[in-house]
């Protein structure tokens, strides 16, 4: 994928960087234990929005996907493996995420201050509040 957008520094994945960069998703959870994932998953940051359901676990799979396209350093090589992972989860066991559920994890993010958030959803019902 790096070759296709022409990516200056596929090779090198940005193993010069010295500093670690916490990134925050908002999507379906993860896998914790993941290869991919568990060395940089920050577990007590991580917060699940979903009703009746304080894990962060992934039904879907998305939000494991996502985060080991970054973090990845086995089967997938990541972009950035140093960095910090915060998993904030907006997805339940049925694939539904709710519009409260987004509110609450962007609330939280605000008030958090995280600088870099990732959020890959779509939908198609529009909301004012967003």
């Amino acid at each position: 994928m790096l070759e296709i957008c022409n990516w200056p520094n596929k090779d090198n994945n940005f193993k010069d960087f010295e500093y670690k960069i916490k990134i925050l998703y908002i999507d379906s959870g993860c896998d914790i234990y993941h290869d991919e994932i568990k060395d940089n998953i920050l577990i007590d940051e991580s917060i699940s929005f979903v009703d009746g359901d304080e894990s962060l676990n992934d039904y879907t799979g998305h939000g494991t996907q996502i985060v080991s396209a970054i973090t990845g350093n086995k089967f997938v090589k990541g972009l950035y493996k140093k960095c910090e992972i915060v998993m904030y989860k907006i997805t339940n066991s049925q694939g539904i995420t709710k519009f409260e559920w987004l509110y609450n994890a962007l609330y939280q993010a605000i008030k958090m201050d995280y600088k870099v958030i990732n959020i890959s959803y779509s939908g198609i019902n529009n909301d004012d509040k967003l």
